[in-house]
């Protein structure tokens, strides 16, 4: 899907860790041509939201992860919300997160 002048493609993908445990890994991969101005990505949200780290958020039972440089913030209120700063460069770019129960 296209936003605004970033094309993006959204993957999912089912992972099961050495425990056993299944859990979703999403990758966003983002290409643009001219670096787009910087915007907030919503993670996740609900109805309790906390941080454990600026990687590693509590969403009600699911606990989000964020991989590599990327950090997070939890916007607070009726519905909480993990919202993750970025700031694409020119060219192609990924964002990665883990959720898991």
């Amino acid at each position: 899907y296209r936003f605004g002048e970033l094309m993006v493609e959204d993957f999912f993908e089912d992972v099961r860790g050495a425990d056993g445990a299944a859990w979703f890994r999403r990758t966003i991969a983002m290409e643009a041509r001219e670096a787009p101005p910087p915007f907030y990505f919503r993670a996740a949200a609900g109805e309790k939201v906390t941080a454990d780290t600026n990687q590693v958020f509590k969403v009600g039972r699911v606990e989000l992860r964020l991989t590599g440089d990327h950090q997070g913030i939890v916007r607070e209120g009726g519905r909480g919300e993990v919202l993750v700063p970025l700031a694409p460069p020119a060219g192609r770019s990924t964002l990665t997160l883990e959720y898991r129960w």
